[in-house]
C-alpha cells in the first residue's frame, strides 16, 4: 500500500517507496550515467587485453570523463530522497556543468587509489597464491576506507559547495563519525560491487537495467542522516 501523499516513509520502506515512486527517474538518470562511462569502460576493457600505455592513457581520460557523471547521479538521487522534484536531463546536466572540476579531479584521485589496491591485489595473488588472515585485514580494511571516501565524497561535490581539499579530508571524518550508517552504507557497496565483479558476464545487464543508480541511491539513503545532521538541507 502507498503512503498518502506527501508522507514520507522510513527503514526500509523509505526505499520500496522511492522505487514505487521514482524508478523511472533513476532509470533515466543511470541511462545518463552510463553514457558518460563509455569511454572509461572501452578504454579498460582494452588496457586489461593489452596492458599497452595508449589504452592506459584512455583509462586515466575516461576516469576523468566519468566522474562528472557520477557526481551528477548523486545529485539526481539525493534530491529523490529529499523528495524535490527532480528533472533529469536538466538537474543531471546543470550538475555535470557546475561541478566537473572538482568531479574529474576527485575521480582521478579515487581512481589511482582503487587501481593501486587493484595491482596489489593481483600482484599478492601472483607471488604467494592465496591471501593470509593478516593480508585479508589490511585489505579489507583498504577496501573499505577508499569506498567510503568515493561514496562519500561524490555525495559532498554532489551537494555541497566545498574546497575542493576539503571534500579527501572530510570524507575521512565522515567514515568515522557516522559510525554504523556509514559502515552501511560502504559495506552495502562493496557487497554491491563485488557481487556484480563476481558474475562480471552479466556487467551489461546490470548497467542497462539501473544498478549503478540503486546502488548510489542506497548508499546515499543509508548514509543520509549523518549527512543531513552535518549538511542540513538549508545549508547544502
Amino acid at each position: 500500500m502507498k503512503a498518502p501523499g506527501g508522507v514520507r516513509r522510513t527503514g526500509l520502506a523509505r526505499w520500496f517507496q522511492i522505487l514505487e515512486e521514482r524508478f523511472m527517474t533513476l532509470f533515466w538518470a543511470n541511462l545518463l550515467c552510463v553514457a558518460w562511462a563509455l569511454p572509461f569502460l572501452t578504454a579498460l576493457f582494452f588496457f586489461l587485453q593489452t596492458w599497452d600505455w595508449l589504452s592506459g592513457i584512455g583509462v586515466v581520460l575516461g576516469a576523468a570523463i566519468l566522474g562528472p557523471g557520477v557526481t551528477a547521479l548523486n545529485r539526481v538521487c539525493m534530491q529523490i530522497i529529499r523528495d524535490k522534484p527532480v528533472f533529469v536531463a536538466q538537474d543531471f546536466f546543470a550538475s555535470v556543468k557546475r561541478d566537473w572540476k572538482q568531479s574529474a579531479a576527485f575521480a582521478l584521485i579515487v581512481g589511482a587509489l582503487w587501481g593501486m589496491f587493484a595491482w596489489a591485489v593481483r600482484l599478492v595473488g601472483l607471488t604467494e597464491g592465496g591471501f593470509n588472515p593478516v593480508l585479508a585485514v589490511a585489505f579489507f580494511l583498504s577496501a573499505f576506507v577508499m569506498m567510503g571516501l568515493t561514496v562519500i565524497g561524490f555525495q559532498q561535490i554532489a551537494m555541497v559547495a566545498l574546497p575542493f581539499r576539503g571534500v579527501l579530508k572530510n570524507g575521512l571524518l565522515l567514515i568515522l563519525a557516522g559510525g554504523g550508517r556509514a559502515a552501511g552504507a560502504i559495506l552495502f557497496s562493496l557487497a554491491a560491487v563485488a557481487v556484480c565483479l563476481r558474475f562480471y558476464e552479466y556487467c551489461v545487464w546490470y548497467l542497462i537495467l539501473g544498478a549503478p543508480a540503486l546502488l548510489v541511491m542506497t548508499a546515499n539513503l543509508i548514509f543520509y542522516p549523518v549527512f543531513e545532521q552535518y549538511f542540513p538541507e538549508e545549508d547544502a
